[in-house]
């Protein structure tokens, strides 16, 4: 797939400026702000020496020097021809595909550049997220499949961490059921592990998506900032099983925080896998009461579209 000049330009300096020590998403937001205050532009950046980065107080001296350097450059250039080699889609946020409801989140839930292989046209699909502990139990994964086949007969697309357990499922499931699902990686995508899950999955049901240096490993600090951007790419919350610290927990409460409607089972009794859910439900989360019988009453709120509006994908 061929893109714009100005696309895969702005993708080449986004993934400069994420190469460079100390500099995350944000920063690389209020670098373009700069810019474009300045009448410039991301895809320009590459043309900056190092005096002009640190005269137009874009980058301090040393990230000036190290983004302008020869070896950096060589990186930038050999980093996209493998992405586009192993036909990788680089989506920066000023390119018209990116996804228009991505793009009106809060900025820490929108990635400013996404990696993606797979089904594209999913990310501007209705998602809704699936979260849960890796070691769900067995009473949380009856649900989660069920739930996941609801969200797919609902013509929501799955989306989740491609975790071990709930995340692993939901995904399963919703392929399983002919729907389509989003996998939102915590590593980067040239990684070996991406690379084998890349190759394994049905690239006309699912994407697969990272927002990190293509070749970073998995740390914990990028799974945290991988459950942001799985809210910032859904429609609603679903907690299948969190216990009382952890990951689940924490993108359970940023989702309440940021008034994205949250589902969270309320087990008549939970396992130990599940004892976070009653913080979240007394956060204000909507219950899904599970009888003892593991029916689930579902709201018709849970699985209603809404006015959700079909972004128009430009040409490519």
């Amino acid at each position: 797939m061929i893109m714009p000049d100005t696309t895969t330009l702005a993708a080449k300096a986004i993934l400069g400026l994420m190469n460079l020590p100390g500099v995350a998403s944000q920063t690389v937001y209020k670098i373009a702000d700069r810019l474009e205050a300045q009448g410039s532009g991301l895809q320009h950046l590459l043309d900056y020496d190092a005096t002009s980065l640190v005269g137009g107080e874009i980058l301090d001296e040393s990230h000036a020097v190290k983004y302008t350097s020869y070896d950096q450059r060589r990186w930038r250039e050999s980093v996209v021809d493998a992405l586009q080699t192993d036909d990788m889609l680089l989506i920066p946020f000023i390119s018209e595909h990116y996804p228009d409801h991505l793009r009106a989140r809060p900025r820490t839930l929108a990635p400013p550049l996404l990696m993606v292989a797979g089904k594209v046209e999913l990310l501007h699909t209705p998602g809704i997220a699936f979260a849960g502990a890796r070691n769900v139990s067995i009473d949380g994964q009856t649900i989660s499949k069920q739930l996941a086949q609801k969200a797919t007969a609902s013509r929501f697309t799955v989306v989740s961490g491609g975790a071990r357990g709930t995340d692993s499922l939901a995904h399963e499931e919703a392929v399983n059921a002919g729907g389509n699902t989003i996998v939102v990686l915590a590593e980067g995508i040239l990684t070996s592990s991406s690379r084998r899950l890349v190759r394994a999955v049905d690239h006309g049901a699912v994407a697969v998506v990272s927002t990190f240096l293509p070749q970073g490993s998995w740390q914990k600090w990028r799974a945290m900032g991988r459950n942001n951007y799985i809210l910032g790419l859904s429609d609603r919350l679903v907690v299948i099983e969190a216990r009382e610290s952890g990951g689940t927990l924490a993108v359970g409460k940023s989702a309440l925080k940021l008034d994205i409607n949250t589902w969270v089972l309320d087990y008549e009794i939970p396992p130990l896998t599940a004892t976070g859910n009653r913080l979240l439900l007394d956060l204000g989360a909507h219950p899904l009461r599970v009888t003892a019988n593991l029916e689930v009453a579902i709201p018709d709120d849970l699985f209603a579209l809404h006015n959700w509006k079909v972004q128009s994908l430009p040409p490519t």
